[in-house]
């Protein structure tokens, strides 16, 4: 009984840290990513054209709320309101799941003025499923035994819904 009472404050003293290493770890992949980070902000703002973003906010979305999370760690470490913090988090939090479903379902933010949505000739559950994970190998063209995946998928949609 020792043991388990033992791991529980073990746990108990140790997750702060453990959620603040997976926040680093998300502002990181938020804040570096190759096609949505910091380095595709620099590059549509060396162009000196903003229209850019408005096309696709995705870049300068992906180095605020990097930001955010590293402002909101420090913040919690400082003991500065961590109530209002953490609550803040979730908020973001929220704001990533439900803009990864609204941007995926409206055919990569067909919403947004000045940019066409992207039609897969499926609906957007079957777009969400083939653009994001159907693969195999390296190409996400294709499904099994070379089938499109956009077909692939369809078929394997309605065999299983």
């Amino acid at each position: 009984m020792a043991t388990v009472e033992q791991a529980g404050h073990v746990l108990e003293e140790n997750l702060a840290y453990l959620g603040a290493a997976l926040a680093y770890l998300v502002a990181g992949i938020h804040l570096f990513h190759p096609d949505r980070g910091f380095p595709r902000l620099v590059a549509l703002l060396a162009t000196d054209n903003a229209s850019l973003l408005v096309g696709d906010p995705r870049p300068a979305l992906f180095v605020a709320s990097a930001l955010a999370i590293l402002v909101g760690i420090k913040l919690v470490m400082l003991d500065i309101r961590p109530r209002l913090v953490y609550a803040l988090g979730m908020a973001l939090l929220a704001t990533f799941f439900l803009g990864y479903f609204a941007w995926h379902f409206t055919g990569h933010g067909g919403f947004l003025p000045g940019r066409e949505a992207v039609s897969h000739q499926v609906g957007p559950v079957e777009a969400l499923v083939v653009t994001n994970f159907c693969s195999v190998g390296s190409d996400r063209r294709f499904g099994p035994r070379g089938r499109s995946s956009i077909s692939w998928a369809q078929k394997e949609l309605r065999t299983t819904v």
